[in-house]
């Protein structure tokens, strides 16, 4: 779900962030749609009227890393299209038939 507003995505962002702690695979995807799209947001400073926010997107690119991390560590769906990493060579130098 990509979130069309920086509020919206800040609000998934603190809804998501105890995926950890609540031990939710679900909760980590979310995070990291929410830092995703967080990243896309900033601007190093956004002025509107009497409001002047800034954001570093650097905050959430590491905290974005973290999540994937932990989230392809935890969830069998996103290691299991991915290669496991050993490779395995035949060797039939000594076969008889």
């Amino acid at each position: 779900m990509a979130y069309t507003t920086y509020t919206a995505a800040r609000a998934a962002y603190f809804a998501n962030a105890g995926y950890m702690v609540d031990n939710s695979t679900t909760k980590a995807k979310a995070f990291i749609e929410a830092c995703v799209d967080l990243i896309g947001f900033c601007t190093k400073a956004s002025e509107s009227g009497d409001n002047r926010v800034e954001d570093d997107p650097t905050k959430y690119e590491k905290r974005l890393e973290h999540a994937m991390s932990w989230w392809q560590a935890n969830d069998s769906s996103a290691t299991s299209s991915r290669p496991s990493g050993s490779i395995k060579h035949a060797d039939f130098r000594e076969f008889r038939a």
